[in-house]
């Protein structure tokens, strides 16, 4: 069965690194360090750590990986990732080690995977536990799910992390990087779609089956209402497809929310993009599958407001179509309110035509706080 990604169990630990009990212990390293706070790991190893970097196979240079076994810990292997300059060591640098972490768990099938935060770096037990957490769930996508020819790699089931502390704060910065990690791996599994699958119509579904299991509220436009709305931009993208176009509309309206702000997400979907009569070279039209990539993020993005319980009123816009050759397709004049009389010369900025309808009316009625599609447009 296809499944792109799934979410481990992550938890926090206060275990000291010799009583942590999994399958791989990962173990940051910086080029200059001494591993003072780990003073037993080399002879665990039987001094193969030392030999190591003595005869520079493991420097500690960025993403560096260096895994040995150890004797009389309750983790039977460690994992040492290079984390480059303590100066420099970020939390975006910890969310790439964890990630490389991951992956280095999954091509050796290993399940359960614990992560230390070592001190020295210039980042928090907060940020750490998130950006941990984030990573390794990160790592949990397959984006060859769809392939049958060679075993799939196994997922990893389970995650340890130890920041130094299990405060209150670091326990809801660790949940805050679970909901980030799984929103945008949903996100990556979207845009990783083919366009056959992930028509308009079938990533409205989806859209809107995400949105209202997450609580948002959800408003579905079809072709028929597309057309009485006189979203010309949006339908003269679609007008060389069969796929019938479709917009959705998102609301994460939550009660106490800050007051005069309303966060406006606008997502491209075009589903597939041939470039239509000024048709893309086949080299790379493939790839044409991720013009839906915003629609896909905004999808997320909204997905991870709801989860987060947001204190903000936020609204999604994403225009879906399909950008195909036709007769229908090539250039004309088309009529739309937010752009009167516009003039497509070709099919090539179809696509970004498309975003015209859906960033200008619906800002305009996000401002004026018109929760309704049902009216004519501004």
């Amino acid at each position: 069965m296809h499944t792109a990604y799934r979410t481990p169990a992550v938890a926090l630990t206060s275990r000291s690194s010799r009583d942590i009990a999994s399958d791989l212990l990962v173990i940051p390293v910086f080029e200059d360090d001494d591993l003072s706070d780990e003073p037993e790991l080399d002879s665990a190893s039987g001094g193969d750590i030392a030999g190591a970097r003595t005869r520079g196979e493991f420097k500690g240079k960025l993403y560096d990986l260096f895994l040995t076994p150890v004797r009389g810990w309750n983790t039977p292997r460690v994992a040492l990732i290079g984390a480059g300059t303590r100066k420099g060591c970020s939390a975006d640098t910890l969310r790439r080690l964890a990630i490389t972490a991951g992956l280095a768990a999954r091509q050796r099938r290993i399940a359960r995977l614990a992560i230390v935060h070592r001190p020295g770096a210039p980042v928090s037990p907060e940020q750490a536990a998130q950006v941990l957490a984030e990573g390794a769930i990160l790592a949990n996508f397959e984006g060859a799910s769809y392939q049958t020819v060679e075993q799939p790699r196994p997922w990893i089931e389970q995650v340890e992390i130890r920041v130094g502390g299990e405060s209150a704060a670091v326990e809801k910065a660790l949940e805050r990087g679970r909901v980030l990690g799984e929103c945008s791996n949903m996100s990556r599994a979207l845009s990783n779609e083919p366009g056959n699958n992930l028509t308009p119509r079938e990533f409205a579904d989806r859209g809107a089956r995400i949105a209202r299991d997450a609580g948002l509220k959800v408003e579905v436009l079809d072709e028929t209402r597309i057309a009485e709305l006189r979203m010309g931009l949006l339908l003269g993208v679609a007008r060389g497809s069969a796929e019938p176009p479709r917009m959705i509309v998102m609301r994460h309206e939550p009660k106490k929310a800050v007051d005069g702000v309303v966060l406006g997400l606008i997502g491209k979907g075009i589903t597939f993009d041939t470039g239509g009569i000024s048709i893309k070279p086949a080299a790379g039209m493939e790839d044409m599958k991720g013009d839906m990539a915003g629609a896909a993020c905004v999808t997320g993005l909204m997905l991870a407001l709801a989860r987060r319980k947001a204190k903000v009123n936020a609204v999604g816009a994403i225009g879906l179509v399909e950008n195909m050759p036709d007769g229908n397709a090539s250039g004309r004049a088309i009529s739309s309110p937010p752009c009167p009389g516009k003039r497509l010369p070709c099919s090539t900025p179809m696509p970004r035509a498309g975003w015209c309808w859906p960033m200008s009316s619906g800002m305009c009625r996000t401002a004026s706080s018109r929760n309704s599609w049902s009216t004519s447009p501004p």
